[in-house]
């Protein structure tokens, strides 16, 4: 018979499992590969790194969508730096007697534009009519004596010409005939006749606008005009002349006349009839 109070005091202690070799060796084979993706991690991480460093100009940004019109500059000022060298300062003196034959120089100012390197300029009519004398003032303050070389008054246009130059800036000139009511326009011209390449900003008003306008002089004769442009962009006295300017920097009218019993009516001769004068000169 089996005494079952001997074995009461005996612990059973269990037996630990004998190790797998094999297991063994496939967890250092696995920890070894990590420590070396690590590695190998580290390495290309600090490499790239070094090597942006060395690129600066590089970056890479996946997906990424540039908003063009938040890092470009405004519009208005886009189209100043296009068209300011373009726009010279016109100063004439013209020789008048009064009634007692008495001999004085009147001395006038205005605005306009290149139209070709080798010096073709437009301006207004009434601003070199009867000149004697017209000298241009570049934005580089370059100053030219220039000659008459074609009118056209009905339009209230004129062509200038400097001779024995070969680098004036000519403005892009533009389709007046795409223009439309509301658009946005600059003015831009010799303010007073005192400051040069001053930029007023308004928008088409309108357009085919017929006017009469009083011409200068002790006779005060009217003139009758078709076709303008009406735009609220300040027009001042000294801006005649000058270009009436859109959003592209394009060239689409020459400012001429304002209505001095309104506030901001002002009117620009379309830029084509400029076209045609030039072509007229040409051929």
């Amino acid at each position: 018979m089996t005494d079952r109070n001997s074995d009461t005091n005996e612990r059973l202690i269990p037996v630990a499992p004998q190790p797998n070799s094999s297991l063994n060796t496939r967890g250092i084979k696995t920890t070894f590969g990590l420590v070396g993706l690590i590695l190998l991690t580290a390495f290309l991480s600090s490499t790239l790194t070094a090597w942006l460093a060395a690129n600066e100009s590089f970056r890479w940004s996946p997906r990424e969508t540039v908003n063009i019109t938040s890092t470009s500059q405004p519009e208005g000022v886009a189209v100043v730096e296009k068209v300011a060298d373009s726009v010279v300062s016109i100063n004439t003196e013209t020789t008048r007697y009064d009634w007692f034959g008495r001999q004085a120089v009147a001395a006038g100012a205005g605005s306009g534009f290149v139209v070709s390197r080798d010096g073709y300029i437009i301006t207004n009519n009434h601003v070199v009519e009867n000149a004697d004398t017209v000298v241009i003032t570049t934005t580089a303050d370059k100053q030219y004596v220039a000659k008459v070389i074609e009118t056209d008054a009905a339009s209230d246009l004129a062509l200038l010409k400097v001779d024995g130059v070969v680098s004036l800036e000519p403005a892009e000139l533009g389709d007046s005939s795409e223009l439309k009511v509301g658009e946005t326009v600059y003015a831009v011209g010799n303010a007073l006749g005192r400051y040069p390449n001053s930029v007023t900003q308004g928008i088409v008003s309108g357009l085919g606008r017929p006017i009469t306008a009083v011409g200068s002089g002790l006779r005060g004769s009217l003139q009758e005009f078709e076709d303008l442009i009406q735009t609220d962009a300040a027009i001042n006295s000294g801006n005649s002349g000058g270009p009436l300017v859109n959003g592209r920097g394009q060239v689409v009218g020459i400012n001429t006349a304002v209505a001095g019993q309104a506030q901001n009516i002002g009117f620009s001769v379309p830029i084509s009839r400029a076209q045609e004068l030039i072509e007229r000169v040409e051929s």
